[in-house]
């Protein structure tokens, strides 16, 4: 199969390229395509699909993964396409369900909204967690020298709850906090730490479960969407049930290192059985493949879809070229209507920075609506 893999590359995404690289290991031929460095096709933000396909010779697949990366044009490929949509937890109202109505194979990461989109109609849509990239996340053999480690970024405006519970547990123990850190730095600080703790921004299961578990780090973790469909607590790792429980379980498995190391070896054996992106890439494969051959038919009624989505991704030009070609298409009222003549007076007429702001006002207000 020949694959027409887009993403956008900014050298600190932790899915496309693993999962790309496991792509082609299966024997696959996988052609990287978007924004940024170390890509097969070098790309704008909104290009043409067509100008890519035009490069190219028979594409049998376009997969997708979640970024700001989006080409125009979609809606007339007549390729198989398929899209992996990660944060479904921040921008499943505002964005992800319209994309979806756009693509032949939907993958989420997050469980609980396969059902959602399926109740509106869409087919074809699938769970697919993260996992782990094998080059970067395993365990390095140095010593422990950290009670426990959190990697991932926060912001005191955006969710002061996280700031203050980490800066509260850092006073108390002997702690790594890495922000803004990717790669092997991410991997050394997971097996610097006795435990990883982690905490969702909204039960999502996200990729430091995955990766602090592979590094042979025993995982503190908030409940997470389908966590325990996938892990056993007190087997693969541990399971808090609030704020207050988490220094006392950092207590209790520094002083019961038996335990603590029993947990976090059978954590990395369960994700190396079967979390991997190889797992991952094989799932999808399972998935598409036996669909590949039926007949495709050509989406026209996704011009809204496709502008709220460019709207919602900051790509303003794009978005007001489809939402004014699905108002002039469209006759009559309509809350989608009215809300596609509001999207598209901001898109055009709205200066770069002003945008900016009405964005941050329509996120809050579909997440108060949500």
């Amino acid at each position: 199969m020949k694959i027409l893999f887009c993403y956008q590359s900014i050298g600190i995404h932790s899915v496309p390229l693993p999962l790309s690289e496991s792509l082609a290991k299966l024997g696959h031929k996988v052609i990287n395509c978007g924004p940024g460095r170390n890509q097969d096709i070098k790309t704008s933000q909104t290009v043409d699909i067509n100008k890519i396909l035009q490069r190219l010779r028979e594409i049998d697949l376009i997969f997708i993964v979640e970024s700001s990366f989006l080409p125009s044009n979609l809606e007339k490929c007549k390729i198989p396409k398929a899209i992996y949509l990660i944060d479904s937890h921040l921008h499943f109202h505002i964005w992800h369900k319209e994309i979806a109505k756009v693509f032949d194979f939907i993958f989420l990461a997050q469980k609980k909204y396969v059902k959602k989109l399926k109740k509106i109609g869409i087919k074809n849509v699938f769970y697919l967690p993260c996992a782990y990239d094998l080059n970067t996340c395993k365990n390095l053999h140095i010593k422990r020298i950290y009670d426990f480690g959190y990697v991932g970024t926060f912001n005191p405006l955006h969710n002061p709850k996280k700031s203050i519970f980490f800066a509260l547990l850092k006073r108390m123990f002997n702690a790594k906090i890495g922000q803004e850190v990717y790669g092997t730095k991410m991997a050394k600080i997971y097996n610097q730490s006795k435990i990883t703790v982690n905490l969702s921004n909204a039960t999502d299961l996200n990729l430091r479960t995955f990766e602090s578990m592979a590094c042979g780090s025993m995982l503190l973790t908030d409940i997470q969407d389908n966590l325990l469909g996938l892990f056993q607590d007190r087997k693969h790792l541990v399971v808090y049930k609030n704020y207050f429980e988490v220094p006392k379980l950092i207590n209790y498995y520094l002083k019961n290192q038996t335990e603590r190391l029993a947990i976090a070896k059978k954590g990395q054996k369960e994700v190396l059985k079967n979390h991997t992106y190889n797992h991952r890439a094989k799932e999808i494969l399972e998935r598409v493949e036996p669909l590949l051959r039926e007949k495709r038919v050509i989406k026209k009624d996704v011009l809204y879809s496709l502008g709220r989505s460019y709207f919602f991704l900051y790509h303003h030009q794009t978005a007001s070229s489809y939402l004014k070609k699905f108002i002039l298409n469209q006759k009559g009222f309509s809350i989608k209507r009215m809300e596609a003549i509001i999207f598209f007076l901001i898109a055009k007429y709205i200066p770069p920075k002003l945008f900016r702001i009405f964005m941050i006002f329509f996120r809050i207000t579909y997440k108060i609506l949500d």
